[in-house]
């Protein structure tokens, strides 16, 4: 699938632009311009000083738009890729539960090997195309377990996005399946020491307390046990995981997780939906970190996350799109508007608090598992840097920025991706792999796989 030898310049220069590197609030460098040598950021400046300072440089023109670090999407599924449009032939789901049952269980039972790669390089195309460079990726597919991360880490490796991978472990389709979720998270955990090569790496991926004893959750820590290594997770997105949980072991999902183990510092928790105070408080004092998923939120009917409480308590979730593409801006978007009219109060997450969520606190949740630091444009830092076309009708300066991010959405557009230093799209074109042909193998590749689904 590889298109032509991309971009890789010994220095480029990406310049022209309205730089904007979050590195301080606000802070925003007209006519800015970076230095890229190798894989990180070296230099950072005004655009004609540093094309004097460089000149045998190559040079990527901004054309007055924004130049901004790669985006991060901290909790993703890319087999869902394959969902747009799939079959229904049943009632519409009704709640929580029927929409994993009827859709989402039917989906990853009917993956096969073909079916999760191309499924991935199908998101990784969306990625590039919306700016988002480093995704954090949950996944599952109970048929085909074995290899599966394999083939999701070949996609990446084509595409050229910087992935964490995991294996969703679940009880749903008895012993053996929870084997071979265990051992697919472990073979990926020891295949990145050796071939991640700071571009792909691993957490250890769980499903939810509703579909994991206690038996499995034991195991799944004795698995990693002494090895530094996280778990993935989907905690309290709905009340059906609550009741399950209070009715099975009487305690809370967090209690009842902080008792296995399960949480700490690199640990990602998914959705934290329906969580009490007491809850925040243990997930807080664990250095959990929280991963918001507003759109996937709303779709599910589930509820809204109480992100205003998280952050009155010191708490700084990340935020993540669940499988529904991979927009960040979208997503952050999103989030801007629905806890305002979830709260009835329009001063609850600002634009600055979104925007840092989408941006710092993402950072931060990509840190557990790649160095040197990403997600801030600074020298010394990994070289992933993305350009937006944005020429909006108001003057953008450091008061106004957050706001030009979050409500200059429909102005945007994402043309040119640079990941690790190596350019994936220049001017709206992928460079990488061949976008139309792969669009043309996932179609048939998603026909075979609704049919699965179909008869599932």
């Amino acid at each position: 699938m590889v298109h032509e030898v991309t971009l890789l310049a010994k220095q480029l220069l990406v310049g022209n632009g309205f730089l904007v590197p979050f590195s301080s609030p606000g802070k925003l460098l007209e006519a800015g311009c970076l230095l890229i040598e190798g894989n990180l950021i070296q230099d950072i400046g005004i655009t004609r000083l540093l094309q004097k300072r460089y000149p045998q440089s190559e040079f990527i023109d901004a054309g007055g738009g924004l130049i901004m670090p790669g985006l991060i999407n901290a909790h993703s599924h890319l087999y869902s890729s394959l969902a747009r449009g799939m079959p229904f032939g049943f009632a519409p789901p009704s709640n929580f539960l029927q929409i994993l049952e009827r859709l989402w269980w039917r989906l990853d039972r009917a993956l096969d090997g073909e079916g999760i790669y191309y499924s991935a390089l199908a998101g990784l195309i969306a990625a590039v195309r919306c700016g988002t460079t480093t995704i954090i990726d949950h996944h599952a597919s109970p048929s085909c377990a074995t290899g599966s991360l394999e083939a999701i880490a070949r996609a990446l490796k084509e595409v050229g996005i910087r992935g964490c991978l995991s294996y969703e472990v679940s009880d749903r389709h008895g012993s053996q399946s929870v084997r071979e979720g265990i051992e697919e998270n472990l073979r990926h955990l020891d295949w990145c020491r050796e071939h991640g090569e700071g571009m792909i790496s691993g957490s250890f991926g769980l499903h939810a307390s509703l579909t994991l004893s206690d038996d499995t959750l034991g195991e799944c820590r004795d698995s990693v046990s002494g090895k530094e290594v996280g778990f993935h997770l989907h905690l309290a997105e709905d009340r059906a995981d609550v009741e399950d949980c209070h009715k099975k072991y009487g305690k809370t999902i967090t209690s009842r997780l902080e008792e296995f183990g399960i949480l700490g510092p690199k640990t990602i928790a998914a959705h934290c939906v329906q969580v009490t105070d007491k809850e925040l408080d243990i997930l807080g004092q664990t250095d959990t970190k929280i991963v918001h998923n507003p759109r996937s939120n709303m779709n599910n009917a589930v509820g809204a996350a109480p992100i205003a409480r998280m952050w009155e308590k010191g708490l700084r979730p990340a935020i993540g799109t669940d499988g529904m593409g991979m927009n960040m801006i979208l997503e952050t978007y999103f989030a801007y508007l629905l806890h305002k009219h979830q709260s009835s109060d329009p001063r609850v997450l600002p634009p600055d608090q979104a925007v840092e969520m989408m941006v710092l606190n993402n950072s931060r949740v990509a840190g557990i598992f790649f160095a040197p630091k990403l997600g801030v444009i600074e020298v010394g830092n990994l070289a992933d840097v993305i350009i937006i076309s944005y020429d909006p009708p108001t003057e953008i300066n450091t008061d106004n920025l957050f706001s030009h991010l979050i409500l200059g959405l429909e102005d945007m557009r994402v043309t040119t991706t640079i990941v690790n230093g190596r350019v994936l799209m220049k001017e709206g074109r992928l460079l990488t792999v061949e976008e139309e042909k792969v669009r043309a193998e996932v179609k048939k590749v998603t026909a075979r796989i609704w049919q699965k689904m179909r008869e599932i």
